[in-house]
């Protein structure tokens, strides 16, 4: 399991930064090969009715888990979404993550019959254990979607350190209580931290000494920043709505 480091950046630094570390860093292959240097996440989280994953990210508790689907820049005919568990456990992170084509998802994901879809696709034993792992998670705790959070990501790797990762999240926006079809809207949504930015660090041991120096430079300061939780309570709505309520009706064949 890799460390996490946030931190919340001013956007008026974002050329500064970059000019900073791109002496160490070079683009990911995602970023290299778009004109724009970044590209759209988008993720789908699921919780329970009340809000368990939420409530421990909330609490603080040192154990915890993400339930998500995540998809990325625009559909196109054959597009990919994944499947996945993040784990945190203290400052360290894991993650699972399955591969399924976006057109099968919601088959997938209601019916559960992931025996024949990965036959069908001749998809390898790693992936089928990872999905069926989602799917436990969703099934068993009636999980349900919550919000779908967007942002752009450039993001890079070490030079000399390639397990060294680091990423600008910009223009960070949601939309509450989506349904799996939504994963590819760009409106309406609502829009959160418009003048900051948040610089991600990912490492296995320790910061690397030009890190530290960078983030001396600029005065950073770790923050716990969860963009689930930051994006589910810009749209001000409440934890305590009855489950009917929280149910999107793509969903109530659960």
């Amino acid at each position: 399991m890799r460390l996490e480091n946030k931190y919340l950046v001013p956007r008026s630094q974002l050329n500064e930064l970059r000019a900073a570390v791109l002496p160490h860093v070079n683009y990911d292959a995602f970023c290299e090969s778009r004109p724009s240097r970044d590209y759209t996440v988008r993720s789908i989280y699921f919780d329970t009715a009340p809000m368990d994953d939420y409530e421990a990210k909330d609490a603080g508790i040192l154990s915890r888990k993400k339930i998500r689907i995540r998809g990325y820049n625009t559909r196109e005919e054959n597009s990919k979404v994944f499947l996945e568990i993040k784990r945190k456990l203290g400052p360290r992170i894991g993650k699972s993550r399955a591969p399924v084509l976006y057109s099968d998802l919601q088959q997938i994901v209601r019916d559960g019959n992931l025996e024949a879809y990965f036959q069908s696709r001749n998809l390898d034993h790693k992936t089928f254990e990872d999905a069926r792992s989602f799917l436990y998670h969703v099934h068993r705790g009636v999980l349900n979607p919550k919000v779908l959070v967007m942002y752009e990501r450039e993001a890079f790797h070490g030079k000399f350190d390639k397990s060294i990762r680091i990423s600008f999240d910009k223009n960070l926006r949601s939309v509450v209580y989506p349904g799996l079809d939504d994963i590819f809207v760009n409106e309406p949504v609502c829009h959160i931290l418009t003048d900051y930015f948040t610089f991600e660090l990912k490492f296995f041991h320790s910061i690397p000494t030009w890190v530290k120096s960078v983030m001396k430079r600029f005065g950073f300061i770790q923050r716990a920043l969860s963009k689930y939780t930051m994006c589910f309570d810009s749209h001000n709505v409440s934890r305590k709505l009855s489950k009917s309520a929280r149910i999107p009706s793509s969903f109530h064949s659960f």
